[in-house]
Parts: C-alpha cells; sequence; structure tokens
C-alpha cells in the first residue's frame, strides 16, 4: 500500500536525520518537519511527504531514469546535499 511507504520512509529518514550528529542542519530540518506537522490535524509529529500526491507509473527505462535523476539533483540543486 502507498500510505505503508510513505509512513515507513518518512520515519527512517527522519531517525537518520535525528541521529547524524554530523549533519549541520539537523535541528532545523526536524523543526521544519515539526512545524509543518502541527499544520496538518492527520499529523502526529512530524509532515514528512507532501499530502496531495499523484503516483505516475514509471512503465519504461526512460521514464525511470528521469524520475530517479529528478530525485537525486532536486536537493541537490536547492543545496541540501
Amino acid at each position: 500500500h502507498y500510505g505503508d511507504l510513505k509512513k515507513y520512509t518518512s520515519r527512517m529518514i527522519i531517525a537518520e536525520i535525528e541521529n547524524n550528529e554530523q549533519e549541520s542542519r539537523r535541528s532545523w530540518t526536524i523543526w521544519m518537519f515539526k512545524r509543518a506537522g502541527a499544520k496538518n490535524s492527520n499529523n502526529k509529529i512530524y509532515q514528512f511527504w507532501q499530502q496531495d500526491n499523484h503516483p505516475i507509473e514509471l512503465s519504461t527505462n526512460e521514464m525511470l531514469d528521469s524520475r530517479l535523476n529528478y530525485l537525486h539533483h532536486n536537493p541537490v540543486r536547492v543545496g541540501l546535499v
């Protein structure tokens, strides 16, 4: 189920951020997730994924490559990594 994937991955990623003492923006990042989570009553603590998602079937290798490149380059482009 798609919601289970989002739940699992968000918990794992947030735990990694919280436990990574070398992450210089750890406090700010966790604060942002908590702040976003407080704005939506569906959340217990954090908001990691956007509420409105529109899954796209990746039916070709080209589509998969395109999405993987997007996922990789997006945080790089905005300076997160």
